[in-house]
């Protein structure tokens, strides 16, 4: 007997009662209650959103130029020691064939170069989003819930698998 597809769970279509409440996350503590009362009471309302817009900022120039940084190491410094290193102790030199230069120091030096920029570009893409997720909560601790955004800011996929869960 052929097994056919059965649809489980209920039949009747789903009506919405009303749209759903969005509770956005209280964030955690960034500074001191008093910190934040002084800086508010000093600054005023617009001060305080230039204060927030200055420091938000100041975080991407930071983040931006420990990215080029480490980008700049890793194609003047590391690249080229990792082909010295490759080359010294493969033990072929290039007199021999171009095919087994290629197949024992041109193909590792490729391989591990590549590693190594994938590897800096995830823990780049990770400083980058430690940098949003300060900047959100700074600016829903000082600025407070009216400019600030509804939940943190977060990649499309996380959207999508916590709509389905």
């Amino acid at each position: 007997m052929p097994r056919t597809k059965t649809r489980r769970g209920p039949t009747a279509p789903r009506v919405p009662d009303e749209e759903p409440v969005v509770v956005s996350p209280e964030p955690p503590p960034v500074a001191s209650p008093l910190l934040v009362e002084g800086l508010r009471s000093r600054l005023g309302p617009t001060g305080i959103r230039a204060f927030s817009k200055a420091v938000r900022t100041a975080m991407i120039v930071g983040n931006a130029f420990v990215s080029y940084v480490v980008a700049v190491f890793l194609a003047s410094e590391a690249v080229p020691r990792i082909a010295a290193l490759v080359q010294n102790t493969s033990g072929v030199s290039l007199d021999q064939s171009v095919d087994l230069v290629v197949a024992h120091w041109l193909l590792p030096v490729v391989f591990l170069s590549a590693a190594m920029f994938a590897v800096m570009f995830v823990a780049l893409r990770s400083l980058w989003r430690f940098q949003r997720r300060w900047a959100w909560r700074l600016d829903a601790v000082l600025v407070g819930s009216v400019d600030a955004p509804a939940e943190p800011l977060r990649g499309a996929g996380l959207r999508r698998r916590a709509r389905r869960g």
